[in-house]
């Protein structure tokens, strides 16, 4: 077996593993939800680069897609964990933000504020 060949039997047995690296990483996030840490730095600007980091992995998944469809493992590989890579610092940013910043609450009124919650309920939900 070469090393790039797929390995199934590998994969069913690591989801068990991601199953829980997700649920403890989506359990931290909720506790640290309850903290606040003072801070004199301002990070109001991490929401942008929240956005980048989420396109960026998006654009590198795209790219990684194409690759494996071409067979051109290593370079599929290499995009994958260039993709990690983002996402890790979307997730690290994503907690410093969270735990220094106090939450803004939805102000808006009328038609907007189902459609608003509707999406925030779908974005949780599919994070997960």
């Amino acid at each position: 077996m070469n090393q790039f060949e797929a390995k199934p039997e590998l994969a069913k047995k690591l989801m068990p593993f991601a199953y829980i690296i997700s649920s403890v990483i989506i359990l931290v996030i909720i506790v640290l939800g309850t903290i606040q840490v003072p801070t004199e730095r301002d990070f109001s600007m991490l929401p942008v680069f929240h956005s980048t980091m989420n396109a960026m992995t998006f654009f590198l998944l795209l790219l990684a897609l194409y690759f494996i469809k071409q067979k051109r493992i290593i370079a599929h590989r290499n995009v994958i964990f260039c993709a990690m890579f983002t996402s890790l610092l979307f997730l690290v940013s994503y907690i410093i933000y969270h735990v220094t910043t106090p939450a803004v609450k939805f102000c808006g009124e009328g038609i907007i504020r189902p459609f608003y919650f509707a999406l925030l309920i779908s974005h949780i939900i599919l994070a997960g």
